[in-house]
């Protein structure tokens, strides 16, 4: 998306990518909000199902049950998502090299390495889009200082019992400072997974989960991943820019990042263009990047790591209490009407429109308060 944008905004532009094709097993779940495609620039081509529902598990075995009439996700399939994207960019103008390696220094020197040997060349600007261990990002000193959460998923054969809804497992015993899920996909297909805290092997705790849950299905695949904990400190250097898993755009209470991405990549390649064009691609004159990407998501990230922090310290008896004090009719009715997965803060404006159900607002807060 970001090699698209800098395409059209007139810059010679090129984008590497290591693999051959874009198929085959990827650590990534799909579900997306029904604003990402349009802000990624895809069409509603690689759209699975839509999602309407969700059950969210406590491990006490107790449930939460959300219903909205309206489509709240959009299951994707990936590749095909990314096949799309890739053609616009070419069409847009730019390069595209496939199944080659770009070892990127300081200097803004780049040595591509592939099948037919090895070829160096030199960028005004560099888009580092490669991922939560980005090499880029430790190149040019822009890592984060926490570690990213790991992540473990899998496809296996099964029909969900409701096809538009999600399901949502919490614990300390499913998956220890996050949560686990299970997402319906294509017909006879579910992806199930958890995300952990750091420094934890996911393995054993996606095998308990598909144990307990779907004890009969087949595993069709796995893959494994790693979900960056929050932005790094600086997204920008000399002749660089994060975006992405790279820079760590993503939401801090689902660990998504196809829509966030998807914004800071329109900003970015826009602005790398205009530095590239103007001859500037110093820090200074990148800094509008870093200032636009923060205006568009900045205080959603910032509500996202405020809220997580405050979950986290839970243990198993506390987020017991926490799903015994929400589980009112009411106000579940009133978080699937008016939650949204990419902007969770706007339920505090909403809740603030709803006096009757402050009391139960405070009471969860007590709550979270005692168990911590």
């Amino acid at each position: 998306a970001a090699a698209r944008e800098a395409a059209r905004s007139g810059a010679r532009t090129l984008l590497v990518e290591r693999r051959k094709r874009m198929e085959g097993p990827v650590p990534c779940t799909g579900l997306v909000s029904p604003r990402t495609l349009p802000t990624l620039g895809g069409s509603s081509k690689s759209i699975i199902r839509e999602i309407r529902a969700v059950t969210a598990h406590a491990p006490d075995g107790s449930r939460l049950h959300l219903r909205s009439d309206e489509t709240k996700g959009l299951v994707i399939d990936r590749p095909s998502l990314e096949m799309e994207l890739l053609e616009a960019a070419r069409s847009a103008g730019a390069e595209i090299l496939l199944e080659t390696k770009a070892d990127v220094k300081r200097e803004g020197e780049i040595t591509l390495v592939s099948e037919s040997g090895e070829e160096r060349l030199e960028a005004d600007v560099i888009i580092g889009a490669d991922g939560p261990k980005s090499r880029i990002a430790s190149e040019f000193g822009l890592t984060c200082d926490q570690p990213p959460l790991p992540a473990a998923h899998a496809v296996i054969e099964a029909e969900p019992e409701e096809e538009d809804r999600v399901e949502v497992y919490f614990g300390r015993t499913v998956a220890p400072g996050f949560f686990g899920w299970a997402v319906p996909a294509e017909r006879n297909r579910v992806r199930v997974g958890v995300a952990i805290a750091a420094g934890i092997d996911p393995k054993p705790f996606l095998d308990r989960l598909l144990a307990v849950h779907f004890p009969t299905s087949r595993v069709v695949s796995r893959a494994f991943g790693l979900i960056p904990s929050r932005p790094v400190d600086r997204s920008i250097a000399d002749r660089v820019i994060l975006v992405g898993d790279a820079g760590g755009q993503v939401k801090p209470l689902s660990g998504g990042g196809l829509y966030t991405g998807g914004i800071c990549a329109r900003i970015a390649g826009r602005i790398a263009a205009e530095a590239a064009l103007s001859g500037r691609s110093d820090r200074e004159s990148l800094i509008e990047y870093e200032t636009e990407w923060q205006g568009a998501i900045g205080s959603e990230i910032r509500f996202g790591l405020a809220a997580r922090e405050a979950l986290l310290p839970l243990d198993d008896r506390g987020i017991n209490a926490l799903f015994s004090s929400i589980d009112d009719p009411e106000l579940l009715r009133f978080i699937a009407e008016s939650g949204d997965i990419d902007r969770p803060s706007l339920l505090i404006p909403a809740l603030i429109r709803r006096p009757h159900l402050w009391e139960l607002v405070l009471q969860i807060s007590r709550i979270m308060e005692e168990y911590k």
